[in-house]
């Protein structure tokens, strides 16, 4: 049975919530409608945009959640601020897009890769540093509004039951507004998995056999661990990279979720919430003057234009890139369907990636054939000495000195030698060559121009 004082501080602070007059200004339909578009458009423009347009979209959002609640906090201190707008200015800045830009965050700390801070160049410090101190301002903002009573208005009495109540009552509608699309996220993730379990197990094997450092003692607590752990991570590893519009639907499952919240579907909210609490709606003269698509409203709008703007101008540019997608679509839709039906593993995705990932990894390493420069000095045997046996940044090399077939003896034998030197295969690897060694790229091998013939570079599997 409901504790009956929960039930009476929920309802109190409901009706606190319903009879608090909204300020146009913030929560006008056309500042909200502009807010969820505008941060849809900057979604995108991060996503596709090249590296000057991320972080000029990134910073464009950090802004305006600093804007927002510095100009809360002194509404706030001069008492000129509702509950309600209180609780808006909170919903509006925990928009997706900034919960991605935390989470971002959070892997950046832990140097883990993602997307966002790959694309941020020279500005991952700042940006990472910005976004803790306004994941921290949001936490305090929140306890402010709850349990400061720095109100317009003296009638709403902020309680720990209430703030749990309006907690419950806005996770209720994001939850209700994306739940056909967590239902589906739900559905097709088990079947997926049900396709993908053998692909799964492997996957889980792979990971198993990863060398770790075992446990002084409970190591059979360590490997249960692992064991679970290694399955939840091939498990996700596998339906994600597999089937990435899984990841669309989360995206728009979370926007639902935030649409609701701000209330898109109702144009005047007071109305609205005089509905939802049963009492009687007495429209003030701030609220008669009122209008949805006034002047001030399409003013406070205007921030939708350069996003809008930007999103057009990239479809432009990626216009081929999108045909051919779109043209691909069909196909690819059918072989989902396929596999989904009949399980057939020709049209299984995770094949391909497994076999890209095989062909990576025997890449990985190349050798490089090099000649032993002939040296009569100590000072040239010390530059040999030392560019011979350097090693490349972050990299291990093995040498393996060899004499190849055909080659010379002459000057003592020197110049018929070469190293044999295995690098891994990395677009930063670079070769360290002595300093008096000439090398052609046209060159052909050894007895071609000389003795000292270009590097032949072949792959080692």
């Amino acid at each position: 049975m409901a504790d009956p004082d929960l039930e009476d501080d929920g309802s109190q602070y409901f009706d606190c919530l319903a009879n608090s007059h909204r300020s146009p200004d913030m929560q006008g339909y056309a500042v909200r409608l502009s807010a969820f578009i505008a941060n849809i458009c900057i979604a995108i423009l991060i996503a596709w945009s090249k590296e000057d347009v991320v972080k000029e979209s990134v910073n464009v959002v950090m802004l305006q959640n600093f804007v927002i609640m510095i100009a809360s906090a002194i509404a706030m201190g001069r008492k000129d601020l509702v509950v309600a707008d209180a609780h808006f200015s909170l919903t509006l800045m925990v928009s997706p897009l900034s919960m991605y830009f935390v989470y971002s965050t959070y892997r950046f700390i832990r140097r883990r890769p993602n997307h966002l801070y790959d694309r941020l160049g020279s500005a991952k410090v700042i940006t990472a540093m910005m976004l803790t101190i306004l994941f921290i301002c949001w936490i305090v903002f929140d306890l402010l509004i709850y349990f400061s009573n720095l109100h317009k208005s003296n009638d709403c009495k902020s309680t720990l039951l209430g703030w749990i109540f309006n907690k419950t009552f806005s996770l209720g509608i994001q939850l209700f507004f994306s739940s056909i699309p967590i239902a589906l996220i739900l559905l097709f993730w088990i079947v997926y998995f049900i396709r993908h379990f053998k692909d799964i197990l492997e996957e889980h094997k792979r990971h198993m056999k990863k060398p770790v450092k075992p446990w002084k003692w409970f190591f059979l607590v360590q490997r249960l661990r692992r064991s679970i752990k290694s399955f939840l991570i091939a498990q996700w590893d596998v339906i994600t990279q597999s089937h990435r519009w899984l990841f669309f639907l989360t995206i728009v499952a979370f926007y639902l979720g935030w649409a609701g919240t701000l209330y898109i579907y109702v144009v005047d909210i007071n109305e609205f919430f005089h509905e939802l609490s049963d009492s009687p709606y007495t429209p003030t003269d701030s609220d008669s003057d009122f209008d949805a698509l006034g002047y001030g409203q399409l003013l406070a709008a205007a921030i939708i234009i350069q996003p809008i703007w930007g999103v057009c101008k990239l479809s432009f540019l990626k216009r081929h890139t999108i045909l051919s997608w779109l043209k691909q679509r069909p196909q690819s839709i059918w072989n989902s369907i396929v596999f989904i039906c009949t399980g057939d593993q020709t049209r299984n995705p995770w094949k391909e990636i497994v076999e890209l990932r095989r062909v990576h990894e025997s890449e990985e390493s190349v050798t490089v054939i090099m000649p032993v420069v002939p040296v009569h000095t100590a000072s040239a045997s010390a530059s040999v000495r030392r560019s011979s046996t350097s090693t490349l940044p972050s990299e291990k090399r093995s040498l393996d000195q060899t004499v190849l077939p055909g080659a010379s003896d002459s000057d003592g034998g020197g110049a018929g030698e070469f190293e044999k030197i295995t690098l891994p295969r990395s677009p930063s690897s670079q070769l360290l060559l002595p300093t008096n060694y000439d090398y052609d790229p046209y060159s052909r091998g050894p007895g071609h121009d000389g003795d000292y013939a270009g590097l032949s570079r072949h792959r080692t599997v």
